[in-house]
């Protein structure tokens, strides 16, 4: 939508042209801009009405506006043999019902590690995501929730969208032998694809990072140890202790 002023514009809709229902929805204008868009749910056939938040007598026109189907769902693909990938999409998410595949935030890296945390729900437009599985088709929402302390972006085919700080590293997946790892992007020379999401790190560095659990991490698996049992008793098949030189068929650990 185009308008004259940078005031917000609430959203409502109607089947009859009568009585309007509130679409939830707001559509604003970042400061000095004069186009903005916005996701919003109505009916297919639906009459759609845009209330102006003005103060004073401002005399405020609106120059145009376009109306554009939301899709039903949109393809999350993963090709890798490794069964990851790195995903983004312009359109707010639902992987609440989605079984196919899981899709995780990245929120701590230790400099070896990035750790994942699993989404259950929605998330918001633009949200970088790695995806585990097989590909599939995720339904499109009008709203979804921002994933706080998510450290991946979402990519739009140019490097200009990169984390440009001084002091940090961008990663994308890539893969190790045969295992999915984020490598610094100067390292690999990947490209920087749309539809897909890149790691930002606030340290320099040219380390890969494996990836890790949240949810394994909070169950320990990650920090399981062998315990050796070199020094356990040994037993004859008559059940009589016996040492290290004895000749024929014993029983260790058993």
């Amino acid at each position: 939508m185009r308008n004259s002023s940078s005031q917000p514009y609430a959203i409502s809709y109607s089947t009859n042209g009568e009585t309007w229902n509130d679409a939830s929805a707001t559509l604003e204008f970042a400061a000095d801009a004069t186009t903005a868009s916005v996701n919003v749910y109505i009916p297919e056939e639906a009459y759609i009405r845009f209330t102006e938040s003005k103060g004073g007598n401002a005399q405020n026109y609106m120059d145009y506006f376009t109306l554009k189907k939301l899709p039903a769902t949109i393809s999350a693909e993963i090709t890798s043999a490794t069964g990851y990938a790195t995903f983004s999409s312009t359109y707010a998410l639902d992987f609440t019902d989605v079984t196919a595949l899981t899709a995780y935030t990245a929120t701590a890296c230790d400099g070896e590690t990035v750790t994942l945390t699993e989404v259950t729900g929605t998330v918001a437009a633009n949200t970088g995501l790695v995806i585990k599985g097989e590909t599939a088709d995720i339904p499109v929402v009008a709203e979804g929730d921002a994933q706080a302390g998510n450290m991946l972006f979402a990519l739009d085919g140019s490097y200009s969208t990169l984390n440009a700080a001084a002091s940090g590293t961008n990663y994308v997946l890539s893969v190790q032998d045969d295992k999915a790892v984020f490598a610094p992007i100067g390292a690999t020379g990947a490209p920087v694809t749309a539809g897909h999401a890149a790691l930002f790190v606030p340290e320099a560095s040219s380390a890969k990072l494996r990836l890790v659990f949240a949810d394994e991490l909070a169950n320990g698996i990650n920090g399981v140890t062998a315990v050796s049992n070199a020094d356990a008793a040994i037993y004859n098949l008559s059940g009589q202790r016996v040492n290290a030189a004895y000749k024929g068929i014993v029983i260790k650990n058993g």
